[in-house]
């Protein structure tokens, strides 16, 4: 896969290794543009670290999605 923003391209390395994402699940990822949505949130700061940090699951809460 090619990522020319490095941000985005650290942020699903970080997603992928954390998350233990394979190749499929990545380009999935990357194809429904993960990183454009959470850019596009009004927190600019937790995307910034978001693409540094990775998502960090503090409460079991943070693992189920909610429809």
């Amino acid at each position: 896969m090619k990522v020319d923003n490095p941000e985005e391209r650290k942020f699903y390395e970080i997603e992928a290794t954390n998350n233990g994402w394979g190749l499929r699940e990545l380009q999935r990822q990357f194809d429904t543009a993960l990183f454009e949505r959470l850019v596009l949130s009004r927190d600019k700061k937790g995307v910034k670290e978001l693409s540094q940090e990775g998502q960090l699951i503090t409460e079991p809460e943070d693992t189920i999605k909610d429809p």
